[in-house]
């Protein structure tokens, strides 16, 4: 490193180094999970798409937490996985309270 005339080396600073930014991307997923499990809880009488919602949350999950941060929308996982099941389980009730009138 050059320093100028009549310093020190130990006077001058040196350049301060920039961290590497990258902006976190929204894990699709995750939203994909939302989107399911809404249209499941629209639909509950047909629990699968609220399934699916849950299964795409609980799998989203996993990427996230695995992706060291490159990955974001945990909160929006959990949303999908328990609009999700919250589906399946009026989907499943709906089911049995039809069987059990005569359906």
């Amino acid at each position: 490193m050059v320093t100028p005339i009549g310093t020190k080396s130990a006077d001058v600073e040196a350049p301060a180094k920039t961290p590497h930014m990258f902006r976190p991307l929204t894990d699709k997923m995750a939203t994909r999970s939302v989107v399911l499990s809404v249209i499941g809880l629209v639909m509950f009488f047909f629990p699968v798409i609220s399934l699916l919602g849950a299964g795409f949350g609980m799998i989203s999950l996993q990427r996230i937490r695995r992706s060291k941060g490159a990955l974001v929308g945990e909160r929006t996982a959990l949303l999908g996985l328990w609009l999700g099941l919250l589906g399946v389980f009026l989907g499943v009730l709906a089911i049995a309270l039809f069987l059990a009138n005569g359906g």
